[in-house]
């Protein structure tokens, strides 16, 4: 379902608004990751093991702590699960060649995994996103197959978890008592494994859309990142509709995230997903592909708002920034597309969402919170003292934040922000690079591979899309300027 963007809504986002005294008392540094590259570039990727300031990642996307502290990272690109603890960093399970294998350490192997989570027994569990699997890694490192038989499909309800089918499992939680929750994105629902092993779907009709109710009949749309807090609710975000859900007592509602319907000139209804920044009162909030999300013992949630480059905090009334430079949000360059709705029929104006965001500034700086820098912050975790850990995906590092330090408001300095301009959007054929940053440049699918990338990237550029399938991608060009993010609707 595509998010539509009429004209009346090009609009200028507020300059940081309440966010920033949140901020104050948090710091942000790096906890495992080569660290040694100058602020604002992005960090070295690779493998490497040994202390952490010299551990490499590639593409972390999932983090997860237990109770003793020890930090569990879902290296996705890596196809590794990596163990960090206070001072260096190990494989616990999982090798650099992509595969499928339940095996013991190394000679396990895994496929793109994404989320992460650890039970209240220590052990770890993976969404082994491309393999269609739910993996179990004991803390001595042996991978079992908790849920999911390989095949991509929808089946297996009321029956042994082992012989399900997932289509692209993608996070993963574990509530008080056990039990196991999956975002199955492919299949629009939140998929349940009790303590006995019999799977079952949660919430969701199974189809694309959005719609808050019963949870058997609530609809669901880029599921991601999932939590389950000690009262039994579970929380969801979802990065096309760019909002967080909740289940409770049978009921999904909206946490955060403005999602409206429109009504256009011609009397149709048409569903939009608004996406942006904005901080304030939960229902008007905005968010740019929301992933990672964790629950404190209050009821506050936290997010990492990938395309926003920040950690945003929601409490019951409000929503915040955590850390992230926030400093300027705005949208520009709507287009507008005319469709022919069929035979007979008169022919309407049809506002495509092709607007560029221009989000919080990219880069690599670690600090005060408010002046704090992530690329692409995927994975969100926290441990019993209140810690932070973000898988900081463009950045090939785990950041960790605290609490405590700078206690006062720094001074504001206007960004210089990349420009990227792309037409025509939706796009059948060629998709026309007018504007970007020079550098790196990557497409990818909304399940975050690459599909497409060039390490030499020089605007203008036209790039063939005649072989991609119809659906919404994102482009994004990166510098020492900085990451500016596009989505790209590609028809057929």
């Amino acid at each position: 379902m595509k998010k539509l963007i009429p004209t009346f809504l090009l609009l200028i986002f507020s300059i940081l608004s309440g966010g920033a005294m949140a901020q104050a008392l948090y710091t942000v540094s790096t906890f495992a990751g080569t660290d040694t590259v100058p602020n604002d570039t992005i960090s070295t990727t690779g493998f490497r093991n040994g202390p952490d300031s010299l551990s490499m990642f590639n593409h972390p996307c999932g983090v997860a702590v237990n109770k003793n502290g020890i930090v569990y990272v879902a290296d996705s690109y890596n196809n590794v699960i990596r163990k960090v603890t206070a001072d260096s960093t190990f494989t616990l399970a999982g090798d650099t060649i992509q595969g499928f294998a339940d095996a013991s350490g190394t000679a396990a192997r895994f496929n793109e995994p994404l989320g992460i989570c650890v039970d209240k027994n220590g052990n770890v569990f993976v969404a082994d996103t491309y393999n269609n699997r739910i993996r179990e890694v004991s803390p001595a490192g042996n991978v079992t197959t908790f849920a999911g038989n390989g095949s991509p499909g929808y089946s297996g309800d009321g029956g042994p978890a082992t012989a399900a089918e997932f289509y692209l499992p993608v996070g993963v939680a574990a509530d008080t008592n056990g039990n196991i929750y999956v975002t199955d994105n492919g299949n629009y629902v939140i998929r349940e494994i009790s303590t006995n092993g019999i799977i079952s779907t949660f919430a969701g009709a199974g189809v694309t859309g959005y719609l808050n109710g019963r949870k058997d009949t609530a609809e669901f749309s880029g599921l991601y990142g999932i939590a389950a807090d000690d009262s039994g609710t579970v929380y969801v975000t979802e990065y096309v509709n760019d909002d967080v859900r909740k289940i409770r007592n049978g009921i999904v509602t909206t946490v955060a995230g403005n999602d409206t319907n429109i009504i256009f000139h011609d009397n149709d209804t048409v569903s939009y997903y608004p996406f942006g920044y904005r901080n304030g009162v939960n229902d008007t909030s905005l968010f740019y592909d929301p992933t990672g999300i964790a629950v404190d013992s209050a009821g506050n949630i936290y997010i990492s708002d990938e395309y926003n480059n920040a950690i945003r905090k929601i409490s019951r009334k409000t929503t915040s920034t955590l850390a992230g430079d926030t400093n300027l949000h705005f949208v520009v360059d709507t287009t507008i597309r005319k469709d022919i709705i069929g035979p007979g029929d008169t022919l309407r104006d049809t506002i495509i969402d092709s607007a560029a965001i221009v989000p919080s500034i990219t880069g690599y700086v670690n600090g005060t919170a408010p002046a704090s820098r992530f690329n692409s912050p995927v994975g969100l975790a926290m441990d019993r003292a209140g810690n932070f850990y973000v898988a900081d995906n463009g950045n090939n590092v785990i950041r960790k934040i605290t609490f405590g330090g700078f206690t006062g408001i720094p001074p504001l300095t206007p960004p210089v922000n990349p420009i990227l301009n792309i037409y025509p959007n939706p796009c059948s054929s060629q998709l026309t690079i007018a504007q970007a940053p020079p550098g790196k440049a990557f497409l990818y699918d909304l399940t975050g591979r690459v599909l497409w990338s060039s390490s030499n990237f020089k605007a203008p550029y036209i790039l063939n899309i005649s072989g991609f399938s119809p659906g919404i991608y994102l482009f994004s060009a990166q510098s020492v300027l900085g990451t500016v993010t596009k989505k790209i609707i590609i028809e057929h």
